[in-house]
């Protein structure tokens, strides 16, 4: 019984996800506010992936059974009986085609068994719940057959309580369906049809949008995602096997034409492809078909999942120059993950190719029988395959999370637990590296623990939130407001000895309380007044240093002997933003390719050197800017790398993020260009005091107190908002 231990995948995306549902459901004071990650401020539900309609109906079971104790073992369950209540809503649909029960039931299993949603158990749970769109299938055709209309308000509504995407693409859906659906009735010019149409498409996003407007205080998340034309599908992911053996040739024909899905593959299979192929062509010739309620119905929601296919596939973005208007796109561009849009069309082209072969079973006898135990043989094969596949490439990883007890008690004087190395993800602009071991680790002690975490692992978090925490764990350069609000707390600091930690945080270890080790990790007793504290010490050591460090003399642009760069664009003007230290900053757009060294610059010396300069961060993704680094040498790339700024910031100080980028020369003429840039639409990203030194040298620029790029801020702590 291991599997009753185990996540169903080892990604960072697995272990976040069963801790955000399994903290939720054991620890939450809210139903719809999540205590465990984001401390102190907490995240909505719906922001943590955490399945809020699943999560409510757990937690509500949590005061009677050990639920989140058990979620190893029940939420795989969960998931199986999710797929097998979809399996159920699509035999009931082709049973009504005249289907024999045989056909229906293994044709409807095979769908299930092929369905592009089992790639999703390795780490995005709520998105693998196999019953939601068959049952959205199964409500449309009750439509069809009794004007039933209220649930293709109702499941949609509820699908987006397990995760929003599956409310944008089901009453997308409904829309397109019921638009079909007045078409072939003959009632396009009928203002009743429309107004039923319009009002059941948009009311479960209506109540889903009013919900979050009373629920949800945050007002500064990100409004449009990086990544929406990068994960998508793709032609190939869709209608050829890549991923299974006889897919192979088929991925080496394609792959220098098409690029890889970055989502995975959502193929339809080859029983959908030629029993679809079949369908519609037979519907054209065969009046008596077209009369067929189930056969039209299933016509119908195919047609209807046609367009949803192009929007997955990102059309009409993709096609050039038509990327600009994709701003334009509204809530739209929130769905970043736009190729799983193709789930609706995957069941549909299934459904319709299923319902047609039965309909031929009860009229032709023996050739369509034939046909089906062929169809079935084939879907089953790529099913096994695909199976196979997922098994492969979805290793289980053990948790702990509901094997370690008693640590309720041990830390009850503590008021949260802070991760060395530090983690967050979450705002679109600011992304740490991964860390893992630290990651998984600390999430089990907080689930254990009750304590939540500074940390964050999430999707959508305040910008101005993001600020605050990364301003707390960073280079200590003034007073965080978090502490002030907090300054009587115990931290309980959580370090993995194995990793190397960067200064700043070095220093957080050295001011706390060693406790006691625990499954390989360290943990200490820090006060949160401790961190300002440590803005007072930084203060006195660098007036120390100043006394032996490098004079820049404020001068705008210079280049000295020592191998120093430095530029304040003090000369360049700034509109309504202004400047992180003296008269100006040099603003530029981000699609365009602004060089932050002058082009050529030659250092006649191998030695390590670090470039870092402040950027404006306030503005959305303005730090998922990338920073290009090349090194050359009598015409040759010595080394070349991409990154994106945010995976750099070592400190906050109000709206702006200090960026460090270490490098070493490998060549005494080594030419250095660096340059800043991000495809898509135009941004303006606003920059100052750019400095390039060598790393064992010390510089500071008289006015302000600061060393090496780091400004403290003479002032009280700032809050932002």
């Amino acid at each position: 019984m291991r599997w009753m231990s185990q996540l169903m995948g080892g990604s960072e995306d697995a272990v976040k996800n069963f801790y955000t549902l399994a903290y939720h459901i054991k620890h939450s004071a809210s139903f719809w506010w999540f205590d465990g990650m984001n401390y102190p401020f907490g995240e909505h539900v719906m922001f943590t992936d955490n399945q809020p309609l699943l999560a409510a109906i757990l937690k509500a079971l949590e005061y009677v059974f050990p639920v989140a104790d058990n979620l190893t073992f029940l939420l795989p369950l969960i998931l199986l009986l999710s797929f097998m209540g979809g399996a159920y809503a699509l035999f009931k649909i082709i049973q009504s085609a005249g289907g024999s029960d045989w056909f229906s039931i293994l044709s409807s299993v095979g769908i299930i068994f092929l369905s592009p949603q089992w790639l999703r158990i390795k780490g995005h749970y709520s998105l693998a719940h196999g019953v939601v769109i068959p049952l959205m299938l199964f409500a449309a055709y009750k439509f069809y057959t009794t004007k039933s209309k209220w649930w293709l308000v109702i499941i949609p509504l509820l699908a987006g309580f397990i995760h929003p995407y599956f409310m944008v693409m089901l009453a997308l859906f409904v829309g397109l369906y019921l638009v079909l659906l007045m078409i072939h009735n003959l009632e396009i010019f009928k203002i009743k049809s429309w107004v039923i149409a319009i009002t059941l498409t948009l009311l479960p996003l209506i109540i889903f949008q009013v919900f979050m407007w009373v629920t949800d205080p945050v007002a500064d998340r990100p409004e449009a995602p990086y990544g929406y034309l990068i994960y998508r599908a793709t032609l190939p992911s869709v209608f050829l096997p890549l991923d299974l053996p006889h897919g192979a040739e088929c991925n080496r024909m394609v792959e220098d034409v098409y690029p890889p899905s970055l989502e995975g593959n959502y193929y339809v299979g080859l029983f959908a492809i030629i029993t679809v192929m079949g369908g519609v062509m037979a519907w054209f010739f065969s009046r008596k078909m077209r009369f067929d309620s189930t056969v039209a119905f299933a016509f119908i929601a195919f047609l209807a999942s046609i367009p949803i296919l192009l929007l997955g596939l990102g059309f009409p973005f993709t096609i050039e120059h038509f990327d600009r208007f994709l701003e334009y796109t509204g809530p739209l561009q929130q769905f970043r993950g736009i190729g799983r849009f193709t789930f609706v069309f995957y069941y549909a082209m299934n459904l319709f190719g299923a319902v047609t072969i039965a309909y031929y079973l009860k009229t032709l006898g023996k050739g369509a029988m034939f046909v089906a135990i062929l169809g079935l043989m084939v879907l089953y094969t790529e099913g096994a395959y695909f199976s196979r596949n997922i098994n492969q490439h979805n290793e289980p990883v053990e948790v702990a999370f509901s094997q370690i007890t008693g640590f309720q008690k041990e830390f009850a004087d503590f008021s949260a637990i802070l991760p060395l190395p530090f983690y967050h993800t979450g705002s679109e602009n600011f992304r740490t590296l991964q860390f893992t071991p630290i990651l998984s680790a600390s999430m089990a002690l907080s689930y254990s623990s009750g304590l939540p975490l500074l940390s964050v692992q999430m999707s959508r978090t305040s910008l101005s939130q993001s600020l605050q925490t990364l301003a707390l764990v960073g280079e200590r350069l003034n007073a965080s407001t978090i502490v002030e609000q907090h300054k009587n707390e115990h931290w309980l600091l959580m370090v993995d000895p194995k990793a190397e930690l960067p200064s700043h945080q070095k220093q957080l270890v050295l001011a706390a309380r060693f406790l006691r080790a625990h499954d390989g990790f360290q943990l200490y007793d820090i006060e949160a007044k401790t961190l300002n504290e440590l803005v007072e010490v930084n203060k006195a050591r660098v007036k120390e240093a100043l006394g032996s460090s490098l004079n820049l003399l404020g001068s705008d642009s210079l280049r000295l002997s020592h191998h120093v760069f430095y530029a304040s664009f003090d000369h360049e003007q700034t509109t309504n933003i202004e400047a992180f230290d003296g008269a100006g900053a040099k603003q530029f757009d981000r699609k365009e390719w602004f060089s932050i060294l002058p082009i050529g610059i030659v250092f006649d010396s191998i030695q390590s050197y670090e470039l870092s300069f402040w950027v404006y961060a306030a503005d959305q993704h303005a730090v998922n800017t990338q920073l290009w680094f090349w090194e050359r040498a009598a015409g040759q790339e010595l080394s070349f790398r991409a990154t994106e700024i945010g995976d750099h910031v070592t400190a906050i100080l109000g709206n702006w993020a200090l960026v460090r980028y270490s490098f070493t020369s490998q060549s005494k003429q080594s030419e250095f260009e660096v340059l800043l840039h991000r495809d898509g639409a135009s941004m303006n990203v606003l920059i100052d005091e750019v400095l390039l030194r060598p790393s064992h040298l010390t510089v500071h620029k008289p006015g302000r107190l600061n060393i090496n790029n780091s400004y403290f801020q003479p002032n009280a702590p700032s809050v932002v908002n």
